[in-house]
Formats: C-alpha cells, sequence, structure tokens
C-alpha cells in the first residue's frame, strides 16, 4: 500500500509541477491583451452600413483606345472607334472627328452616345492617300446636333482626347 501511496504523491508533483509550468509560461510570456483588442473580439452582430451617394470632385476625362496610333486602314474599311470615359453619363453625345496632325481643324464624322465605341466607315478622304489621321472624341457643351453656323462657332470642350500619334488610310 505504501508503494500505491508513493506513487499517488509523484504523480501529484508531477502534476503540481505541469500546472505551475504551464501558468509561469502564461505569466511571462503571454502579451497581455488591451481594452480594444478585447473589444475588437466583440462576437455581437453589426448591422450593414448603407452606401452613401457621393459626389466626384474629379473632372471629365476621355481616354482614346483605338485606333491609338500605328495602325493600318484602307479605303471602304469600317473602323471600330474606341474610348473609355470617366464621370460622363452613357447618355451624353459625344463628337467623334478625325483630325490632321499639326492641324486643329477637326472634321467630323458623327455624334453617339458614350458608349465607348461608334464604327466609322472609311470612304470619304481628301486625295492624296496614304493620308495619317488622329481620331478625336470630345464633349463639349454645345448643342447636338449643331445648329449650321457660320463663322466662329463657340462652344466650350469640357472633355477630349485624341489618338496618341497618326495612323495611316490607303487606297
Amino acid at each position: 500500500m505504501n508503494n500505491k501511496k508513493g506513487f499517488a504523491n509523484i504523480a501529484l508533483v508531477v502534476l503540481v509541477v505541469v500546472v505551475a509550468g504551464a501558468l509561469g509560461y502564461v505569466v511571462l510570456f503571454k502579451k497581455p491583451v488591451s481594452t480594444e483588442q478585447l473589444n475588437s473580439q466583440n462576437t455581437q452582430p453589426t448591422l450593414p452600413t448603407m452606401p452613401t451617394n457621393t459626389v466626384s470632385n474629379s473632372e471629365p476625362s476621355i481616354t482614346i483606345l483605338s485606333p491609338n496610333g500605328g495602325e493600318s486602314y484602307k479605303l471602304g474599311d469600317r473602323i471600330s472607334v474606341k474610348w473609355s470615359s470617366h464621370d460622363i453619363s452613357s447618355e451624353t453625345t459625344l463628337q467623334i472627328s478625325f483630325v490632321h496632325p499639326g492641324s486643329n481643324v477637326k472634321d467630323v464624322l458623327g455624334y453617339s452616345k458614350n458608349t465607348g465605341s461608334y464604327i466609322w466607315k472609311v470612304d470619304d478622304l481628301p486625295r492624296p492617300l496614304p493620308r495619317e489621321l488622329l481620331i478625336s472624341v470630345e464633349y463639349n457643351d454645345r448643342e447636338i446636333p449643331p445648329q449650321e453656323c457660320y463663322g466662329d462657332c463657340k462652344h466650350n470642350v469640357i472633355a477630349t482626347d485624341s489618338s496618341d500619334s497618326p495612323f495611316t488610310v490607303t487606297e
């Protein structure tokens, strides 16, 4: 019976040492938890937040995607003019034009809602060909389609972009 008591005492001593060691580890090595950390671990459900309407402070912009320079087309081709825009409604009508490099004169191809694309059939260009051109997409405050005007037709350009470099049209 003494052996059983001795074994029980040894087991009790081992258990006390293990518990004391674990407690000592927690006290000495574990970082204390702050009140903010405890509050952030709160498991109560939170209500979803509703999105708020925000007003953008950025300016409207247009970026030509294609043709953006270096392309080659033939008379009669259908060119897909593509652009991206920022802060311009899809209901806004834009002016699509071609421009001769080095000139400020724009030859209006047509008008399109801000869908991001416009198909232009290349058919009526001044000769001689080949001809280098730029595409321009413009958002302005002009009446669309514009009324005939003679002389200086003033309007305010709100956003515009042109091809980064010319593309070529050949016969």
